[in-house]
């Protein structure tokens, strides 16, 4: 049966996504112990904190045009790697928790699946498409991680993509600037840079980009989804990035 189609738009956002996978320590146990507070992007299930950062699901939903399968995996940095449509990618597809609310967004935010988190194992929840469509949906947890992506990098607990993030970029003796990798490689420096001067490449943790067609070319090791520190390929000016978190858009009921 055929399903709601995603639609391609330009999407200037990064996703930030929660800082642990699955399960974290508790702050509680026996004995009367009191329980820490949970990050804002983790909930408490039992006496630890859960987060959906690194998680693959496998997701069976009822559309307008019938039911349809698809695989989720919630990569570092709220970006989403998705079986959805043959053109999905990171750099259009990203995922917010927010307490025990889980939001994912897919095809440049055309269609969101919300659900609210009970046990980590199984989402039961609704998808609602700018059409003002409506309909349910389950996910149920894959467990083992999958393999990154040559063009991922392997972090500590997920895979971190840098497509679609957004970072605020401090070149040695010069101001900063914000600048936005996005699909096809290419990379935009400030607002007005819709269709991105620059090109960009990652290979697992190796990173290299061009602020414009023609200009240096900067290198970085990532280590991390928060920042990257790296320098000129000749080695000249060195340069920080911060990672810009995304805003979820409000929720329509």
């Amino acid at each position: 049966m055929s399903r709601p189609l995603a639609v391609a738009s330009l999407f200037f956002a990064c996703a930030c996504g929660p800082t642990a996978s699955g399960v974290s320590g508790s702050g509680g146990g026996a004995g009367g112990e009191t329980e820490s507070a949970c990050a804002a992007d983790e909930v408490r299930l039992g006496a630890s904190c859960w987060s959906a950062r690194g998680t693959r699901w496998q997701v069976t939903a009822e559309g307008p045009g019938g039911t349809y399968r698809f695989e989720l995996d919630l990569l570092a940095a709220g970006r989403v790697r998705s079986s959805d449509h043959g053109d999905a990618s990171p750099a259009s597809d990203e995922w917010f928790q927010d307490g025990s609310l889980l939001r994912v967004f897919l095809g440049d935010r055309f269609v969101e699946y919300r659900a609210e988190v009970t046990n980590g194992t199984v989402l039961v929840g609704e998808a609602i498409n700018v059409r003002g469509q409506r309909w349910t949906f389950r996910a149920d947890r894959m467990f083992g991680r999958a393999a990154c992506a040559d063009g991922e990098a392997s972090l500590e607990e997920a895979c971190l993509s840098v497509a679609g993030t957004r970072w605020r970029l401090a070149l040695e003796g010069q101001g900063e600037r914000v600048i936005v990798f996005l699909d096809g490689g290419r990379v935009a420096v400030g607002p007005e840079d819709e269709d991105g001067a620059g090109r960009w490449e990652q290979t697992g943790t190796a990173l290299g980009f061009t602020l414009a067609e023609d200009g240096p070319r900067l290198t970085a090791e990532i280590d991390g989804g928060g920042a990257l520190e790296g320098q000129t390929e000749d080695g000249g000016v060195r340069f920080r990035a911060t990672r810009v978190d995304s805003v979820p858009p409000l929720i329509h009921r």
